[in-house]
């Protein structure tokens, strides 16, 4: 064989050794190019006290599990991204069809948080296969369709209830969709922001009905409270219109309960009186002493000094009339001072500030 026929030959072998790595190359190439990002949102389920966005999700042709992306209230470029995940979890044949794989890992579980369903409760749901391959990140089928949750703080005043002398305020509140208990504020005259004082906090972490928790949307059974108004809250607060907000626990907002501003601090303690005068009579040669009525009272209690109010006498009279005859007056050639409280079978007023003489 001549040199001539050699180089032909060698030339023809590295011409086809080229054919087929280029062959090579173009079929890849259009197995790529018919590869797809593939999957379906099942659902959105709720599994205890948490939610599971659930599906599937692929890359067509290969057996490879995919990434995916989760946005709130439109896809890639137009909603918010907030979680994502892997497709790794078992997956049946049929979805091994749809993929056109030989793989089972195909399907997604992924968590959406309490502090995601807080922002973006109420939004459509819309999730993205990521390429394992390069191709496009596509949304994948039923995206848009499935909302995400909404958990809001809910709850109502049932009553206020005494209980020997003490007075407790009773209902139940609850972060909807969730067991755990919450924190609850009391408020008097109106609530947080609109001129309420918050003056008592609790927990509604007491047994609560089947009832409560359908109201919930829980399987919780601890959402009901029982919170104690204080002596001096009472005594501060009282005939004022009680409020209460449900402290949410995920972020939501904080909002005042069903029945706020109806029912009444009750008014246990008399007010301090007003009006205290004194005033010389005459014809009797005694002092006139009166004071405007007290709503709540049983009795007024007279408290008098002769001695500059250095020390007082705080039993000198004592009636359910709002006046009093002081006729002791005979060997008091100073200024006599008189003060007065209020007093029921709970408690007395405080004396009056300023004392008549």
């Amino acid at each position: 064989m001549n040199i001539q026929v050699l180089k032909t030959l060698k030339a023809r072998k590295k011409i086809k050794k080229i054919g087929l790595i280029l062959l090579a190359f173009f079929i890849v190439n259009d197995v790529s190019a018919a590869s797809a990002v593939k999957g379906f949102i099942d659902s959105i389920s709720k599994v205890g006290n948490d939610y599971y966005a659930k599906g599937w999700a692929c890359q067509t042709g290969y057996a490879t599990s995919i990434r995916v992306h989760l946005f709130a209230g439109g896809g890639a470029g137009s909603g918010t991204i907030f979680a994502s995940g892997t497709a790794n979890q078992a997956s049946a044949s049929g979805v091994a069809n749809a993929c056109n794989s030989t793989g089972s890992n195909h399907r997604f579980n992924i968590l959406i948080s309490a502090s995601n369903i807080a922002k973006y409760g109420g939004k459509k749901l819309y999730i993205h296969g990521i390429s394992s391959i390069g191709t496009a990140n596509l949304s994948i089928n039923r995206s848009g369709v499935h909302t995400i949750p909404t958990s809001t703080v809910k709850g109502s005043i049932g009553s206020i209830t005494k209980s020997g002398n003490s007075y407790y305020a009773k209902g139940w509140a609850c972060q909807t969709g969730y067991a755990t208990s919450i924190k609850v504020h009391l408020y008097a005259g109106g609530g947080a922001g609109s001129g309420g004082t918050h003056f008592a906090s609790g927990t509604a972490n007491q047994s609560s009905e089947d009832a409560v928790g359908d109201e919930c949307n829980s399987t919780g059974n601890k959402h009901r409270f029982s919170i104690l108004i204080s002596q001096n809250n009472l005594k501060q607060y009282q005939g004022q219109k009680l409020y209460i907000h449900g402290i949410s626990s995920i972020g939501t907002t904080n909002l005042a309960i069903s029945r706020s501003g109806i029912h009444t601090i009750p008014a246990v303690y008399p007010d301090t009186p007003s009006g205290l005068t004194a005033s010389y009579v005459e014809s009797s040669h005694s002092l006139s002493i009166s004071w405007g009525a007290v709503n709540n009272t049983t009795e007024y209690q007279i408290s008098r000094s002769t001695d500059g109010g250095s020390s007082w006498n705080n039993s000198y009279y004592i009636g359910s009339a709002n006046n009093f005859s002081d006729s002791d007056i005979a060997n008091n050639n100073g200024t006599i001072y008189y003060r007065l409280r209020a007093c029921n079978n709970n408690s007395c007023s405080d004396w009056t500030e300023s004392p008549a003489q």
